[in-house]
């Protein structure tokens, strides 16, 4: 699938100060939260940037990725901003959904394996002492099914996009956000 970005939204929950005194005896530095203002600071536009880093054979690559100051947004961090709880909750679907897909893939392939053991051919000399050689058409016909439908589900894993939307519906969300900031009495969805 190649290289991807892995974002974490991190949210500011406190402002905290470093004591400049040292306690005694080599303890810890004292944190104490700084108390915040009773106003809530304007809220940031968020742009979209070209984020651009090396994959494994060397290559750069690129991708517009959306940030608030200097926070990158992932997909469930920009649909909450934007108040767009519907498209959160298609996210997680299809993420849910890919995960799902992945765990059959493997369980198939699993699967298959055992199959194909189970068509293994077998020497059964029974008795007779004539020797024959016994082979499970049936098992080795499973076992290739099982294969072709693990690597269709991992195929079906590797092109499902897990965002709900595309990129120009993307930079269209951001937009309307950032004119929804611009323009304090209009509504956001």
């Amino acid at each position: 699938m190649g290289s991807s970005i892995h974002s974490v939204t991190w949210p500011l929950l406190a402002v905290l100060t470093v004591s400049a005194s040292r306690p005694a005896h080599g303890a810890p530095d004292v944190v104490t939260p700084v108390a915040s203002s009773s106003t809530s600071p304007a809220p940031q536009p968020v742009e979209m940037r070209d984020v651009v880093w090396g994959s494994r054979y060397g290559e750069l690559r690129h991708k517009p990725v959306p940030f608030q100051g200097n926070l990158m947004l992932d997909d469930p961090g920009l649909f909450r901003l934007v108040g767009r709880e519907d498209l959160l909750r298609a996210y997680e679907e299809r993420v849910g959904a890919r995960e799902a897909i992945t765990v059959g893939g493997l369980l198939t392939l699993v699967g298959s394996a055992f199959a194909f053991a189970a068509a293994r051919p077998r020497l059964d000399c029974s008795g007779t002492g004539d020797c024959q050689t016994e082979r499970s058409d049936g098992a080795l016909a499973a076992g290739l099914v099982l294969l072709v439908i693990s690597a269709s589900l991992i195929v079906a894993d590797a092109t499902m996009a897990a965002s709900p939307i595309s990129d120009d519906e993307r930079v269209g969300l951001i937009d309307k956000y950032n004119r929804s900031i611009k323009q304090p009495n209009s509504p956001r969805q």
